[in-house]
């Protein structure tokens, strides 16, 4: 099972952020366990892929007078990227829509049938 998400659209609870490392690791917890759980407990691998634009996103949080979550966030990232061995958090880079782009890209559109 791969659960992608808009890192920039759905922004982790900001005090997991403060928290950092520990932060990190209890919402990839979070997640598996709520994945499990809508999936009746069934025993698949996990995989869930974060894109999101690290200075952007930091930035904002400043602004937004956050500054614990802000400054949590590379140790938030550190203790995501730990926690389970396909649990990942990517910095895109801040370009305009980079994050949008990246997950698009993980998809393929087949617009007519292929033959095999």
């Amino acid at each position: 099972v791969v659960c992608v998400i808009d890192g920039d659209g759905c922004i982790f609870a900001l005090p997991y952020l403060a928290q950092g490392r520990q932060g990190g690791r209890l919402a990839a917890q979070k997640i598996s366990e709520a994945i499990r759980q809508y999936l009746s407990n069934e025993q698949y691998q996990i995989h869930v892929w974060v894109f999101v634009n690290k200075r952007g996103l930091c930035d904002a949080l400043k602004k937004c007078n956050k500054k614990d979550a802000a400054e949590g966030f590379d140790a938030f990232m550190l203790g995501f990227n730990g926690a389970a061995e396909r649990f990942i958090i990517v910095d895109v880079g801040d370009g305009k829509e980079m994050v949008d782009s990246k997950v698009k890209g993980l998809f393929v559109v087949v617009e007519r049938p292929i033959s095999v």
